[in-house]
Order: C-alpha cells, then sequence, then structure tokens
C-alpha cells in the first residue's frame, strides 16, 4: 500500500489539535455507547474512545480517534498511547479473533506516542462487525499491554462522522 505524505498532513495537524481539546472549552459532544463524537470547529469531526486508567482518570492507556480525510474523503485512524514504550515493535490491533492489524508508530509528542493508519474498506467492515477489539503495545520494560477497545456504538458512529463535512 502506498502512502503519501500530503495526504498524512492534515491527520498531523489534527493530532496536535485533539491533544489540546481538553484545555479549550469543550466541543459539543455526541456519546454512541462507549464511543463519543466530538466536532470542533478547526479540526473538522472525530469519533473517539479513551481507555483511562482506573484509578486515575486522568491518565490514558489509549486515545483512538478516527477522522475522515483527504481529497477523496478516507476514513484514518489515529492511536495515542503513553510515552515510555518501545516504538519499535510499534501497535497491534486486533479485533475479535482475526489477524492481528500492526500500526506503526508515527511520532512522540509531550503527552504521548501517536501511531497512524489509514482505515481500508475491509478494515472498516471489521470494525463494524467486531465484538471484541484490543489494542496491545510493549513498554520500555518489556511488558506488553493489552488494552481493551470497545466497538460498542461504533457503526452508529461511524454512519453520524461520515455525514459531517
Amino acid at each position: 500500500m502506498r502512502r503519501s505524505i500530503p495526504a498524512m498532513s492534515p491527520i498531523l495537524l489534527l493530532t496536535a489539535s485533539l491533544w489540546t481539546l481538553g484545555a479549550a472549552a469543550a466541543p459539543p459532544v455526541q456519546t454512541f455507547k462507549d464511543w463519543a463524537l466530538r466536532c470542533p470547529d478547526e479540526v473538522g469531526c472525530v469519533l473517539e474512545q479513551r481507555v483511562l486508567l482506573e484509578d486515575n482518570d486522568r491518565t490514558p492507556l489509549l486515545h483512538v480517534a478516527l477522522q475522515y480525510s483527504g481529497q477523496p474523503r478516507s476514513l484514518n485512524a489515529i492511536l495515542r498511547v503513553p510515552l515510555g514504550v518501545l516504538l519499535a515493535p510499534g501497535l497491534t490491533l486486533t479485533l475479535d479473533a482475526g489477524a492481528p492489524q500492526n500500526i506503526p508508530f508515527h511520532h512522540c509528542l509531550p503527552e504521548g506516542c501517536v501511531g497512524l493508519i489509514k482505515i481500508s474498506d475491509s478494515l472498516a467492515a471489521d470494525l463494524r462487525r467486531a465484538l471484541t477489539g484490543q489494542v496491545s503495545y510493549r513498554l520500555a520494560d518489556g511488558r506488553n499491554l493489552e488494552i481493551p477497545l470497545s466497538p460498542l456504538g461504533i457503526t452508529a458512529g461511524l454512519r453520524a462522522l461520515q455525514r459531517r463535512p
């Protein structure tokens, strides 16, 4: 699969903007079970899910954001995890008992390390059908973290996201 840098540049702008959403006035949110649709004016709409530590809701273990961008419009995923991860193995997305999808890390920010992937039609269909999901990554100390990713609400959320500009 061929990737072009210009098609990814709106996503790079999005990653910087997403991490500052908490500091600015909160954009309107529409909830679809475990997914939230946010539409801040400056970056377009984003369907997202955050997985936080149980004892500290300020520490995200995983932030997944889905957004349409580019011409023609394509669905992209931005996954952010905390600093202190091994970069070479990247992230792994597993849906149900399907084949794991490797997502390489693109860059790290003070808020965490970011993986980017263009969502193919087949992966989008798998996301809509999935009963379970998981994102895993390896910490710098060698431990592997397996973070549950809930597919509940993603079909309705993606439908709403697709209707937005």
